[in-house]
């Protein structure tokens, strides 16, 4: 593989002699004395990968190189580091605006160069990958889409191939039925209706990894074949950017970048992504521009809170910020698409948000698919026979947790509030041992769950509070009892501590006056539970363990 070439411009030859050295031996060095110069190599072939450039130089310093650079198509992707001695905030404020990646200060630390230069050459390279990808699907399905107006015959063109492209629209969408199962976590539904034979709306779901589902609904603006194309570029861009990306507003920002390059004809979406935590039921999203999803709970309906970023493909530095919700079992979460409230009867009243809320709350649903056909039965209604004005898309997940700590049919919930003081454990286990042996829970398993509590409540209070201050802190413990098993949910206001992480497992290998102190307690809780699951939340830490009371461990 060739090595990547990397410019460096200084008017200083020791500069370039040092940044020469520490480059020199990993990747391809050329070297400039002015501006000028740089901008010819720049412009030159081959070009090079990266820029590494001073801001003050005789002729032209390095912000108007900078901004000649971006400025020009043939030269605005390749990445610039400045490297100054400039160290003021607003001159690399300055030089960030202008499109510069990085900006490192002189002195330098070869170090920090050698390794701001790899990550900024990855990156360069991956944009490079992830948009030939997307070049190839688009031309993929562009090459489909024009096959078919070769193969139709004159008369019926447009309308046989607009039917055929709705089919692979369609054919884009993920099938619901896979999924509609409890033994999931969760349960979808989805629905979409273009105006036209093609339209812009989209959803799309699917796994990123064991007990993550990542999911997203969207509105092309436009309608017709332009926006069916930025709708499938769109998905695309979803399924190979997810991958890459951690949280919903990290995907948004990356596939925003995607939309904007290039975009002459200024196409935009509006786009909402979540990611669901199965086990604990956190929804992490953000949204571009899009309406806020309906949250179904208890017969009862709310707007989830929504702080959105612009729709994407117009500001390519916007930001997205992230939020998240926490769902309860048996939550339903509505995703739409405004063709639903925009929506028009022939007297012209627009069916409207609080149309809907009124509506679901007269006629409340408990599974998606319900929840679905009801929506269609109150658009349907509405419109009369009116033509449809705007594409509708409805996406509507339950929450149906499998963890034992949520399942049906409990037989008793009760919660023991204690202090951070190990003094307190003593009360702790007399109290659960009286609940569980009221429960009629068989000895065995109510010493075991006395144990269990003990040692993670000591693990608590001896980790999670050792930078407190005297000032006493509550311990919740929450006891759920149902037919089936016995679950505990830990929940304190101390600093960030998963013992799942940061216990470690003794060596049972060798004696004990071998082994190192720590670990064995929170070893025998993992022998002692079926299931054990930590999360922070909302500055907490939640611990939820459970055992089976039907077939003991």
């Amino acid at each position: 593989m060739d090595k990547a070439l990397i410019l460096i411009v200084d008017d200083t030859p020791d500069n370039l002699d040092v940044l020469g050295g520490i480059l020199g031996k990993e990747y391809k060095v050329k070297v400039a004395l002015n501006g000028e110069r740089a901008l010819r190599i720049a412009h030159g072939t081959p070009r090079p990968d990266m820029i590494l450039l001073d801001v003050i130089m005789p002729d032209i310093d390095g912000y108007e190189v900078c901004r000649r650079l971006k400025a020009d198509p043939i030269t605005a992707n390749i990445p610039i580091i400045f490297v100054t001695a400039k160290a003021k905030a607003e001159d690399e404020r300055l030089g960030l605006e202008l499109g510069a990646v990085d900006y490192i200060t002189k002195p330098i630390s070869p170090p920090i160069v050698e390794l701001r230069v790899r990550t900024q050459l990855a990156l360069y390279d991956q944009n490079r990958e992830l948009e030939r990808r997307v070049a190839e699907r688009t031309k993929e399905l562009s090459d489909t889409i024009q096959q078919l107006r070769e193969t139709t015959a004159a008369k019926e063109r447009i309308e046989s191939e607009l039917a055929i492209a709705g089919q692979i629209q369609r054919a884009m969408l993920p099938k619901t039925d896979l999924t509609d199962a409890v033994e999931c976590g969760y349960r979808l539904s989805a629905f979409l209706q273009p105006a036209r034979q093609v339209g812009g709306d989209l959803y799309d779901f699917f796994l990123l990894d064991t007990g993550w589902l990542c999911l997203a609904i969207g509105d092309v603006s436009d309608k017709g074949v332009p926006a069916a194309l930025t709708m499938a570029r769109v998905i695309t861009l979803i399924r190979a950017i997810a991958k890459l990306n951690s949280t919903p507003a990290a995907i948004l920002e990356a596939i925003n970048i995607a939309l904007c390059h290039e975009n002459d004809d200024c196409h935009f979406v509006t786009l909402l992504c979540g990611i669901l935590e199965i086990s604990t039921g956190t929804l992490h999203y953000a949204s571009g521009g899009h309406d806020a999803p309906l949250l179904l709970r208890n017969k009862h309906n709310s707007w989830i809170q929504l702080e959105t970023g612009p729709a994407l493909g117009i500001f390519p530095n916007a930001s997205f910020p992230n939020q998240r919700i926490q769902l309860e079992a048996n939550d339903l979460l509505l995703f739409f698409t405004d063709g639903l409230t925009e929506a028009k009867n022939l007297q012209g009243n627009q069916f409207t948000a609080s149309r809907l809320t009124e509506l679901l709350s007269r006629h409340p649903a408990n599974d998606p698919t319900r929840l679905i056909r009801s929506i269609q039965v109150f658009y349907n209604d509405f419109i009369e026979q009116g033509p449809a004005s705007d594409d509708i898309t409805l996406l509507a997940l339950q929450y149906l947790p499998t963890h034992p700590a949520y399942l049906k049919h409990t037989t008793m919930q009760c919660t023991i509030t204690i202090n951070n003081e190990l003094t307190e454990l003593a009360q702790v286990r007399k109290r659960l041992g009286e609940i569980l042996l009221q429960e009629n829970i068989s000895k065995s398993i109510i010493e075991d769950m006395q144990l269990v509590v003990e040692e993670l409540l000591v693990n608590i209070i001896e980790y999670a509070f050792t930078d407190t201050t005297s000032t006493q802190q509550l311990i919740n413990v929450h006891l759920n009892i149902t037919e089936t098993a016995v679950s505990f949910k830990f929940e304190d206001s101390g600093k960030p501590f998963n013992p799942l992480e940061e216990v470690t497992t003794p060596d049972l290998s060798v004696s004990a006056e071998e082994r190192t102190n720590g670990g064995l307690g929170f070893f025998l809780v993992r022998k002692l539970v079926d299931h054990i699951h930590y999360a922070r939340q909302e500055d907490k830490n939640v611990l939820l363990v459970s055992r089976n009371t039907a077939n003991p461990t």
